[in-house]
């Protein structure tokens, strides 16, 4: 979890009037710690889009906020907790309490699919959101295992092609059957 967070300090104030017998103590209340935190400020872009902000919690400070959203190019885009994108990129939620504290909290959004793929002995690669294997009339099967232990992908013949929207960035060990049954065992980091 993320946590990022203001303090004001703030205490009693004495002052002492010139020529003056008199001390005028002045109490000032200080907001509890201007806190923001989230559990999660780096996600995937889905098909339907992104709601952002959902799962931040705001702690301290005056109690009241404004909300300003902007993108990498500090094109302003709403004022509201929540912000709905269907765009991957940076994002920037900027929040100001009523004493002028702000706090910036960043979202990365990252496109669905996949960018790259780099295998030693299986040559793949994407086109419209699909992996492919080279020379896939040899593939009798090909399943991908993410590295803890859960199969994530498997395709078969005559079929050779896998959706990548089903797929996490990350090292995968692909195991690849071909038509003369040889077993052909390979890492491959999806990007």
């Amino acid at each position: 979890m993320k946590k990022f967070a203001i303090s004001i300090f703030c205490s009693l104030f004495t002052f002492l009037l010139a020529n003056s017998q008199a001390i005028i103590n002045m109490p000032v209340e200080q907001n509890p710690l201007f806190a923001v935190s989230t559990d999660y400020v780096e996600a995937t872009m889905t098909d339907n889009g992104i709601i952002l902000g959902a799962n931040v919690v705001i702690e301290g400070g005056s109690g009241s906020y404004i909300y300003l959203w902007t993108d990498e190019n500090s094109t302003e885009l709403g004022t509201e907790s929540t912000l709905n994108v269907t765009d991957s990129g940076i994002y920037y939620l900027k929040i100001t309490d009523t004493c002028d504290c702000q706090l910036t909290v960043e979202f990365n959004i990252k496109p669905a699919g996949i960018d790259s793929i780099e295998s030693d002995a299986i040559k793949c690669y994407v086109e419209n959101k699909t992996l492919y294997v080279e020379n896939s009339s040899q593939v009798k099967q090909l399943t991908l295992v993410s590295m803890d232990g859960i199969m994530s992908a498997v395709y078969n013949y005559p079929n050779p092609q896998i959706d990548v929207n089903t797929l996490n960035t990350g090292v995968y060990i692909a195991n690849m059957l071909t038509v003369n049954d040889d077993m052909i065992t390979s890492k491959i980091v999806i990007k």
